[in-house]
């Protein structure tokens, strides 16, 4: 299998957000960049591969913020240097906001 899975084009998004595990608290994220079907993101604490999370952002489109909150499945997680890890993200639940929000981001 190649190690390109990506599905769609991503775009560079530099934001903080967070994760959310069933009823842990949420971890701290920011995100590094954002598709259609899922994104990259970078955290002090490793993520769980193949565990389901909540992932909530905002995203500026047309110069106005938009939160973004959607089920995610985490496909990787490695360690990146300096007390970070980075994980790539599959969304596996993005409601019409979060959709429309995405979409117009990658657009412009």
């Amino acid at each position: 299998m190649s190690s390109e899975q990506r599905h769609s084009l991503r775009k560079a998004l530099k934001a903080n957000g967070r994760l959310v595990l069933d009823r842990a608290p949420p971890l701290e994220m920011r995100t590094i960049n954002v598709a259609s079907d899922g994104m990259a993101i970078s955290s002090r604490e490793p993520v769980v591969e193949g565990a389901h999370y909540r992932v909530h952002f905002d995203i500026v489109v047309d110069g106005t913020a938009r939160h973004v909150a959607a089920g995610a499945r985490v496909i990787f997680c490695v360690y990146a240097g300096q007390s970070e890890f980075k994980a790539g993200l599959c969304f596996i639940d993005l409601d019409p906001p979060s959709t429309a929000a995405i979409a117009g981001f990658l657009n412009h």
